[in-house]
């Protein structure tokens, strides 16, 4: 049973909205028929537990419900988009004509009709458009504020369903709570596989948010924001542990005369070199090296455990990388570009802000001394 379940809450989820919605159809069949099925096993079991006159009834109105659910399957090829809230319409009254007549049928003080009312609620205000929601809420409430107040006037009889003698008995009577049970398990398995697929659906969308808010999608990088963060963690680890700093890292590269690229080109090219350049340089770092775009056509990279001599070998495989590439912007025409790289190695406490502060100095250096160059300089000894 429980394969089954997780069966269906996985086609739930993939299905579409209105593919949602006529699986409920589905459901709203099943759980009546079941209902149907149940009291007539607790009729064979215990003849004195229902009343059979209101079991006649109960039974006609879950029929009607099924025949209706039944006509909305047949018809769901012929319904149009706009069908969908016709639909959601019916849906919501059916869900809304069961609650209320179960909780009348069984009564308003069981448990069971305490947590049918809770799962409809969630249901409707899950599953259906915004207004039937509100308006399948508000009636519910409504509906048993009504019978409330009809059972406890004598307008109405209270838990008709039920024999006086089972009334009477309450929680010692077994086959009594074994109906109550088994009334209310439909409703635990529909309310556990939405509660399921909302869990899921949030936990996506917090990958999905999270992926956006950390990423360059063009270049499947770290962003800005997400790159200083990862440089901060760095620098906060080295605080905490400072008799054992160790060096650290850090350089800037800047593509040469980008503009050109995009004014000769056009701004695609520009995009398909940004790509390309990001792909060689994240195959010329090492394993734990950590790349960003930090700009337009800068990208931040730092280095752990690396002291300048190292770091100059990593930056200096870089740019060769990217000098020696060529890169085919259509069939017949390939282009190359270089880069300059302004490095800075520390291993003293520093400042996130001073560290790229001076990566930044060194780079524009480099632009000085006529690009596709290199300039490095280290923390000077206290």
């Amino acid at each position: 049973m429980l394969q089954a379940l997780l069966k269906w809450t996985d086609r739930w989820l993939l299905a579409s909205n209105t593919n949602k919605l006529f699986m409920l159809f589905q459901f709203v069949v099943l759980s009546q028929l079941y209902l149907i099925l149940v009291v007539t096993c607790i009729q064979v079991l215990d003849p004195g537990i229902l009343e059979p006159n209101q079991l006649i009834v109960s039974r006609r109105i879950g029929g009607v419900m099924v025949l209706i659910s039944l006509l909305v399957l047949a018809l769901q090829p012929l319904l149009s988009k706009a069908s969908r809230y016709v639909a959601e319409a019916i849906l919501s009254t059916i869900i809304l004509v069961m609650h209320l007549y179960l909780a009348y049928s069984i009564g308003l003080l069981a448990i069971t009709t305490g947590f049918i009312t809770a799962a409809v609620v969630i249901i409707c205000i899950s599953l259906t458009n915004r207004v039937y929601a509100v308006l399948s809420v508000l009636f519910t409430v409504l509906g048993l504020a009504s019978l409330i107040y009809l059972s406890t006037h004598g307008g109405i009889a209270y838990a008709p369903l039920l024999t006086r003698d089972s009334l009477m008995a309450g929680n010692q009577s077994m086959p009594l709570m074994l109906c109550f049970f088994l009334l209310l398990l439909p409703y635990i398995v529909l309310y556990y596989s939405i509660m399921m697929g909302l869990k899921k659906i949030w936990r996506d969308r917090e990958i999905q948010i999270k992926y956006y808010t950390t990423t360059d999608t063009l270049l499947n990088l770290n962003n800005r924001r997400a790159i200083t963060d990862t440089l901060q963690a760095v620098l906060e680890r080295r605080e905490q542990s400072k008799l054992a700093i160790g060096h650290l890292s850090v350089f800037i590269c800047d593509l040469d005369n980008f503009k050109q690229v995009n004014d000769q080109y056009g701004h695609s090219t520009g995009d398909l070199v940004l790509i390309e350049v990001s792909k060689t340089l994240k195959e010329s770092l090492r394993e734990g090296d950590h790349i960003g775009r930090y700009g337009g056509e800068e990208f931040l990279v730092t280095l752990q455990d690396t002291d300048l001599a190292g770091a100059q070998v990593v930056a200096e495989r870089c740019r060769m990388a990217i000098a020696e590439k060529s890169i085919a912007i259509d069939p017949t025409t390939e282009i190359s570009i270089t880069a300059s790289f302004g490095l800075y190695s520390t291993d003293q406490l520093e400042s996130i802000g001073k560290i790229i502060q001076q990566a930044d100095q060194n780079l524009y250096q480099a632009k000085q001394n006529g690009r596709n160059a290199i300039v490095a300089t280290q923390a000077l000894l206290k």
